[in-house]
């Protein structure tokens, strides 16, 4: 299981860095500070698990890219501009077929509930599933 997450997750990167799909897609962007407090890393993990017991073939089909950027690196300014976010944040973005947009920041919940495992995942399932629905 260890390694079919690794291999999902270094496949989602890649993506990150390339060029942006024009198939429907959802992005889930998780954006962290260089220094990361046990709550940041806790998002983080909970947002793995879930993708990672869920969500796995959507990524390796493309449907769900993930981004885990840095928001203090400065090539990762313009995207997090974008989203008008000020910290670490968590937000999901459903792109269409003809590219329009719906935006999902879900960093309030995050932070809610980022020691609340079950719940978290719950809950995040149930907001990626939603979005999915968009680019149908």
């Amino acid at each position: 299981m260890k390694k079919l997450f690794i291999i999902l997750f270094l496949s989602a990167v890649s993506f990150s860095f390339g060029n942006p799909t024009t198939e429907p897609h959802l992005d889930i962007y998780y954006f962290h500070a260089t220094h990361r407090c046990p709550t940041c890393l806790k998002i983080e993990a909970n947002a793995k698990k879930t993708i990672e017991t869920y969500f796995s073939d959507k990524v390796l089909n493309n449907t769900i890219i993930i981004h885990m950027l840095n928001f203090e690196e400065p090539e990762n300014a313009t995207l997090f501009n974008k989203f008008e976010l000020y910290s670490s944040s968590l937000v999901l973005n459903a792109v269409d077929k003809n590219g329009k947009e719906t935006v999902l920041n879900l960093t309030d919940f995050a932070f809610t509930n980022a020691y609340d495992e079950e719940k978290f995942i719950v809950d995040f399932k149930s907001a990626i599933t939603t979005q999915l629905e968009l680019i149908k």
